[in-house]
């Protein structure tokens, strides 16, 4: 067994709204889990709309945690750069990694902790790109 943290939650401001999930093999990361603890206050998330959460779980080798973070700007639409997919397996031999994004998340918490292994990334900027690619190729 292996423990991993897993921080999900949302951020609602004047400036964006930002939403973090996270799948454990398919089943969603729960705001009630056994080893759990809220990283925001109950003011932060009535007055300033932060509600961030870390939930502890203990995985197997092989297991399969998706992060899926989707960030909006008021008034501009998707934040490209700041809307992912990731998708991690749980590896007993690799050493433990902490993976934040200072711009995701409850700030000076990690993402993700644990032994893991990155499988996948793909961004709201990979998705556009890969979209004018096949724009540009299509008929040729």
């Amino acid at each position: 067994m292996t423990k991993v943290i897993i921080q999900i939650g949302s951020e609602r401001t004047r400036k964006r709204n930002q939403i973090v999930e996270a799948f454990v093999n398919d089943e969603p990361v729960s705001w009630d889990s056994d080893e759990g603890k809220f990283i925001t206050s109950f003011a932060e998330a009535h007055t300033r709309g932060l509600r961030w959460y870390m939930a502890k779980y203990d995985l197997e080798d092989g297991d399969r945690i998706k992060l899926v973070v989707k960030t909006f700007l008021t008034g501009a639409g998707k934040d490209e750069a700041l809307t992912f997919e990731n998708l991690y397996d749980v590896n007993s031999s690799v050493e433990v990694e902490e993976i934040s994004n200072p711009k995701v998340g409850k700030r000076g918490y990690p993402l993700l902790k644990g032994r893991l292994q990155e499988v996948y990334s793909f961004s709201a900027a990979d998705e556009r790109e890969q979209e004018i690619e096949d724009f540009l190729n299509e008929g040729f």
